[in-house]
């Protein structure tokens, strides 16, 4: 009882803990969630703030760039020097205008006069540079040359990418060709950088890299190709979806990303975008720290209610506890209370007493002066119990138990312990009241001690002292009423009831092959009980051995095989069947074995496992009824080897189909070297014979890894199936 209401207690203690951990995880999901919704309204106030800042310094850029870029063009001489291909003239009356350009913005990174054809004539940036035909990978330039108009957009170099500005040069109406004018992407989103604390890099889009020279510096993803040696920029490259925002933890901080910063052609189509990189990691940790703040005040709210509850249960325990395990009278432990602390004790000593002729008491004296003995007589034995560190029980009207542990009290001293104890409550004068009279009692007592001493075998003791006429008797063997045969006699019964209702089932267990897939079965067999309407299935280890003391064993196998071939009649797979010495040595059991094959319809889907163990070399019948089964095609596995015996050359003279690996060496061995290696010389034994192996016990995919690479060649086990009444798809 005491266990049903701590487990009740624990129970309820439980649930409580889990409701409240639900609400705690759920007001935690909440408080993020609110948290990263705030976080994303911010990030994105800040996204739309800087995709406005860009467009707009590109817009108001590219009309300031172009009015300047006409304006130099249309200087003095600067087209008379370019119509009559004057390179240097022209680079001394540009040199001062791109010089000035520079030192107000660093970004500006490249001035080019093209030819009509597209040709560089002067680069003005790198002067040394002219009369190659790069521009044919470049489109802004091509198009510029073809429509004669202005044409701006984001292009990508020999270098990098850049925003250029194309500007047709007529003289007279006359074309001359261009001014490519290019600067760096980064800088019109420097504002934003430097209020934002941003970082960024450029991605291009695959298949227009391959004007870069340097392309080794590029990593590729997704159609996309990052232009930067940055350890962070290229983690953060290789991790996110490019199509949205995200947020990314890289060594301790964390980062919000976006993407949606494209640099388009003069056409409108996409190049190139920017990668824009904040480190949101104070924002974060002001975020865990209030998070963190908040399951700490659920944390203490929770423990708080937990101690609580833990105090009124235990309040309300106690008081329960004290009113079913004590006894009304005497106040001492009840029975109930005795049967729950012998089960935590294993090595006891339990010693019954019993007033003798208590009753004379009740009606010579009423039973209020026997229940005021009996009070007497249970103080007495608690200050007893104390001294000899003896618990004191009532377990019925005048019967008490001492209970002790093993140790508390020398088995060779027991005896006087009890002699002196019994003794000097013969000797205690016990005072009736209201008559005035003393009154001694004489107590009889039976002892029992050990791991399996009980109540019942103390009562035995008791019974027999009395028998005996002696004050007490220790409890033995020779005393004990019940036979163990009792246990068989009811098992026996069981078994014949199974046979004869058809309670004698086999379950089917899926072996495999080194895909997993199912080859064949073995059939195992089971007996179905039905106790007070529910049903309990028995496995071998519980009814087989007590079937051959009684000569069952072979009826089990008959029904077994029966129902096994019936089941399998018309399915194409094979079904294995375990067979023991004694069913081979059996000749009832072999003649209807060898009927039913002569019956079965594909017996060649039939395996019998023989148990592979010291009989199997002594039975002279094993070798005649192998070769009379497989006449039929039936194939042979000796089952269980590996186990202890194993006759290699005695095996061989059997000629088995299969070797079934004893489970024990099995299912050890990931961790054990010794087994390891002896399924090793097995398989390569087996292997060298031209016998199949399988493995049973396969609980785990590391060992059914194991056992492939050992060159196991078939496999059973938890892993892919326990055994059942039906067949495992």
């Amino acid at each position: 009882m005491e266990k049903k209401l701590n487990n009740i207690k624990f129970k309820t203690l439980f649930i409580s803990l889990i409701l409240m951990f639900i609400i705690v995880l759920w007001g935690y999901i909440y408080e993020n969630r609110q948290f990263d919704k705030q976080l994303l309204t911010n990030l994105q106030k800040k996204t739309e703030f800087t995709h406005r800042l860009f467009n707009k310094r590109l817009k108001t850029h590219t009309i300031i760039y172009e009015k300047l870029l006409t304006r130099i063009i249309n200087e003095d001489g600067i087209k008379k020097a370019f119509k009559e291909r004057k390179r240097d003239e022209l680079y001394k009356l540009i040199k001062m205008d791109f010089k000035q350009l520079v030192s107000e913005n660093k970004y500006i990174k490249i001035m080019t006069f093209r030819l009509s054809d597209g040709s560089a004539f002067l680069r003005v940036h790198k002067p040394s540079m002219f009369g190659d035909a790069i521009n044919k990978k470049r489109k802004i330039i091509i198009d510029t040359n073809i429509d004669k108009k202005i044409n701006h957009g984001f292009e990508i170099g020999k270098l990098q990418m850049t925003y250029r500005i194309v500007i047709p040069i007529f003289l007279h109406k006359e074309y001359l060709g261009l001014l490519e004018f290019g600067v760096e992407p980064a800088y019109f989103i420097e504002d934003v950088a430097n209020i934002y604390n941003l970082n960024y890099a450029l991605v291009v889009k695959d298949g227009i890299n391959s004007a870069l020279l340097d392309k080794s510096k590029m990593i590729s993803k997704n159609g996309f190709s990052l232009f930067s040696q940055d350890e962070l920029t290229q983690f953060i490259f290789k991790n996110i979806n490019l199509k949205s925002r995200k947020f990314i933890d890289f060594k301790g901080r964390y980062y919000s990303i976006e993407t949606g910063i494209n640099l388009n052609s003069h056409k409108g189509n996409l190049k190139a975008f920017l990668l824009v990189i904040e480190d949101i990691t104070d924002i974060m940790s002001e975020k865990n720290s209030a998070l963190i703040e908040i399951l700490v005040v659920y944390g203490i709210v929770i423990l708080l209610l937990i101690l609580i509850l833990n105090y009124n249960f235990d309040y309300f325990i106690n008081k329960i506890k004290k009113q079913i395990y004590t006894d009304d009278l005497t106040k001492l432990r009840n029975r109930k209370a005795l049967m729950d602390d012998m089960n935590n004790k294993n090595d006891k000593i339990l010693i019954l007493l019993d007033i003798n002729d208590f009753k004379n008491i009740n009606e010579i004296y009423g039973v209020t002066c026997g229940s005021n003995v009996l009070i007497e007589f249970a103080n007495l034995l608690v200050v007893w119990g104390k001294k000899l560190k003896f618990s004191v029980y009532r377990v019925s009207s005048d019967e008490f138990i001492l209970l002790s542990k093993y140790k508390e009290v020398e088995p060779t001293n027991l005896d006087n312990v009890v002699k002196g104890f019994l003794f000097a409550i013969q000797k205690y004068d016990f005072l009736l009241s209201n008559h005035d009279q003393k009154l001694n009692l004489e107590v009889s007592a039976g002892i029992a001690y050990g791991e399996h001493a009980s109540l019942e075998k103390a009562d035995m003791a008791l019974k027999s002292a009395r028998m005996q006429k002696k004050q007490f008797l220790v409890y033995s063997s020779k005393i004990d009423s019940k036979k163990d045969t009792q246990k068989l006699l009811v098992l026996k019964k069981d078994i014949s009831n199974a046979i004869e209702n058809n309670n004698i089932v086999p379950y089917y267990q899926p072996i495999v092959d080194t895909n997993g897939k199912i080859i064949k079965y073995e059939a195992l067999v089971r007996m179905i009980k039905v106790v007070d309407g529910k049903v309990i299935v028995v496995t071998p280890n519980d009814f087989l051995e007590a079937s051959q003391k009684f000569n069952l064993y072979s009826s089990i196998t008959k029904i077994v095989i029966q129902k096994s071939l019936k089941t399998f009649e018309n399915l194409d797979i094979d079904i294995s069947i375990n067979l023991s010495p004694e069913d081979i040595v059996n000749e009832d059991t072999r003649i209807f074995i060898e009927e039913a094959l002569m019956s079965c319809k594909s017996p060649q889907n039939i395996i019998f496992e023989i148990t592979e163990n010291e009989q199997i070399s002594n039975l002279e019948y094993v070798g005649s009824f192998i070769d009379m089964v497989k006449k039929y095609g039936v194939k042979i596995a000796i089952d269980d080897f590996g186990s202890g015996y194993s006759n290699y050359s005695h095996i061989l003279e059997l000629k088995p189909d299969y070797l079934k690996i004893d489970g024990s060496l099995v299912k050890n061995i990931v961790t054990n070297h010794e087994n390891h290696s002896l399924v090793k010389t097995i398989i390569v034994y087996a292997k060298e014979f031209n016998i199949k192996t399988i493995a049973e016990y396969v609980s785990d995919k590391e060992i059914f890894d194991t056992l492939k690479e050992l060159g196991i060649d078939q496999f059973q086990g938890y892993l892919f199936g326990k055994a059942e009444d039906k067949l495992i798809n």
